[in-house]
């Protein structure tokens, strides 16, 4: 057991060089794009890529998780890379075609190419799903991390060629991503030898059965995640909703943890549910998880006002006019820990094929999710946008929990859970105490703190023996 967590341990941290350096180069972007886009240009361009980003989710008709679940039947590649080529294809037709309606609908009739670009973006990003998750399930994660980084360094340097070199404005940042998405066709082109007309219907319709509740569970997902800016914008004004965006995207280091875990635990629990210790492996691995989140959590809700105040050459992280919105950050980022939770919880859906539990659930989260922001927003201004992000996760997780102990039974040590979580969150409390809070040694408090806590959980019995000389063991490595 020990063995399979190191092994998940090892490719979390090399899926997560992939992840980490896509979100870096979305800070790199920002200030290419607002320095060669004129705003209302960069308002359209943010636009489409969130109709990309919603329609991801329906070109992919959730076979990447099919895929997962059925990756030892025969012919289970063929099937999902063939209905992906085809289904795509169709889908961007019909964008294409309808690209001028559309562009009408959203207001930018004078952009309806970028709906095109669109389209052509969609299309090959849809045709390296089934190959890139074929690279996770046979644990070529290095040659997975490659070939993402490969196509976004070179995204990069396009929009930098595009933008500033051959000021093509809006257009250059699509023919960029058109280019850097095709680049990972080219390095996964073998795949495409699969493509054929012979399925095996019964598995197919299995697979489909399994994979199209993931259609409404991601896109509820995405709602949870992007429908507070619209939301705001109506309710209150786009002032606050920069000021609420500057500060979400900061507490993108925890979403990181998230995302990096994500990549390597689902194929981790399709590799071990079969296992005769399987459940213990997963008890285990949450004990580990909640640990390694709340413990960055902890860190970065103390520092991260410090953090965006370091100035590199009178540069800072975002701008002193952005500071005041920097309370929300731990509470988005405890909305990710429960998002992180009901990641792990998920696996009774995974293993027993019953993932419509996990659509029921996402879709309920994005209803409670847009009623909140209706609710909170108001009265609370981007603190309630902030909390119906937690809220909505938290009931995310505990929905799942109670799903998972039904269909698939996990011993989780709740107890030590909960322990590990009202200490965590004494630990913040006392040091926000207004009294300690002004003092002038501050900082130092705040480290203090950080190293008691990290003592305290480590002298309480979190761990093991065996389990901390193992711990000793890959920090030395």
């Amino acid at each position: 057991m020990a063995g399979d967590i190191k092994k998940l341990g090892k490719e979390t941290i090399i899926y997560g060089i992939s992840t980490i350096l896509a979100r870096f180069l979305n800070f790199i972007l920002l200030p290419l794009y607002t320095y060669y886009l004129l705003p209302d240009e960069y308002g359209v361009v943010a636009t489409v890529f969130s109709i990309i980003a919603f329609f991801n989710v329906i070109y992919g008709l959730g076979l990447n998780q099919g895929y997962m679940r059925y990756f030892k039947e025969k012919n289970s590649l063929s099937m999902t890379v063939t209905s992906i080529f085809f289904s795509s294809f169709i889908l961007s037709f019909i964008l294409i075609i309808l690209s001028k309606p559309i562009s009408s609908v959203f207001q930018m009739s004078t952009y309806s190419s970028f709906i095109i670009y669109a389209a052509v973006i969609l299309y090959f990003d849809s045709l390296s799903i089934i190959p890139l998750t074929d690279l996770r399930m046979k644990h070529r994660s290095l040659t997975f991390v490659f070939i993402k980084i490969f196509s976004i360094v070179l995204n990069v340097i396009l929009n930098v060629v595009f933008l500033k070199y051959l000021k093509m404005g809006g257009e250059g940042i699509f023919i960029a991503n058109i280019i850097s998405s095709f680049s990972q066709i080219f390095f996964l082109w073998k795949y495409f030898k699969y493509i054929n007309l012979k399925f095996d219907m019964p598995v197919f319709k299995e697979m489909l059965s399994y994979s199209l509740p993931y259609i409404p569970s991601s896109m509820s997902s995405v709602i949870v995640q992007l429908v507070d800016r619209p939301i705001m914008m109506m309710l209150i004004s786009s002032y606050y909703v920069g000021i609420y965006q500057a500060n979400f995207r900061l507490s993108i280091f925890i979403n990181l943890i998230i995302s990096m875990f994500d990549f390597a635990w689902r194929p981790f629990v399709m590799e071990k549910m079969d296992a005769p210790d399987s459940k213990q492996t997963f008890s285990k691995v949450f004990e580990y998880f909640n640990f390694i989140v709340l413990l960055s959590w902890l860190f970065l809700s103390l520092f991260i006002e410090d953090i965006i105040k370091i100035s590199i050459h009178n540069v800072y992280l975002i701008s002193p006019n952005y500071w005041s919105g920097i309370g929300i950050v731990p509470i988005v980022m405890l909305g990710y820990i429960f998002n992180g939770l009901y990641i792990n919880f998920m696996i009774g859906a995974m293993i027993t094929k019953k993932t419509y539990y996990t659509m029921y659930a996402n879709i309920i989260s994005a209803i409670l999710s847009i009623s909140l922001n209706f609710l909170l927003i108001p009265r609370l201004g981007i603190y309630g946008s902030a909390l119906s992000v937690l809220i909505s996760y938290f009931f995310l997780a505990v929905f799942m929990y109670f799903v998972n102990q039904k269909i698939y039974p996990v011993k989780y040590n709740l107890k030590k859970f909960s322990s590990l979580f009202i200490f965590t969150m004494i630990a913040y409390g006392v040091v926000k105490l207004p009294f300690i809070m002004n003092l002038c040694n501050y900082i130092q408090i705040k480290m203090f703190v950080f190293i008691m806590y990290f003592l305290i959980v480590m002298a309480a019995g979190y761990f093991s023996k065996e389990e901390i000389s193992s711990i000793k063991k890959i920090i030395r490595m």
